[in-house]
């Protein structure tokens, strides 16, 4: 794994957790 693919997949889980916690604060 490159050092890229691995930040890209970070940023996409951070980015999964911060949209999930927005949610629920909303509902």
């Amino acid at each position: 794994m490159t050092l890229a693919l691995l930040l890209a997949l970070l940023g996409s889980l951070i980015a999964m957790g911060f949209i999930v916690r927005r949610l629920e604060n909303n509902g």
